[in-house]
């Protein structure tokens, strides 16, 4: 039986909030439920948009840092990959906390 006041997301039950007479489970939890790196907000527009960064499970930086804020090469930001993936990737691209297309 579901709970109305609960949210299951990667095995883990998260508490719902009404928020605005709508259900709401809060990011940050469902970024720790999921095993994300980061979540960052967007508050340019007029609904903030919440980001979240969340590399594959054992995802190491090729340039050896833990933190996803770090700014990585110069013009480039990090690299990050999977070592049982190497040398043929794919390769994450991650700069300022956010996957980054090139």
């Amino acid at each position: 039986m579901r709970k109305k006041n609960q949210f299951t997301i990667s095995g883990k039950t998260l508490p719902v909030k009404i928020y605005n007479g709508r259900p709401a489970v809060d990011v940050r939890e469902i970024c720790d439920a999921t095993g994300g790196d980061n979540v960052l907000w967007d508050q340019s527009k007029k609904i903030w948009e919440a980001y979240v960064l969340d590399l594959p499970e054992g995802a190491i930086s090729l340039e050896g840092s833990k933190d996803v804020m770090d700014p990585g090469v110069l013009g480039m930001g990090q690299h990050w990959g999977l070592p049982t993936e190497f040398p043929l990737g794919p390769i994450y691209g991650v700069e300022k906390g956010k996957v980054s297309l090139y």
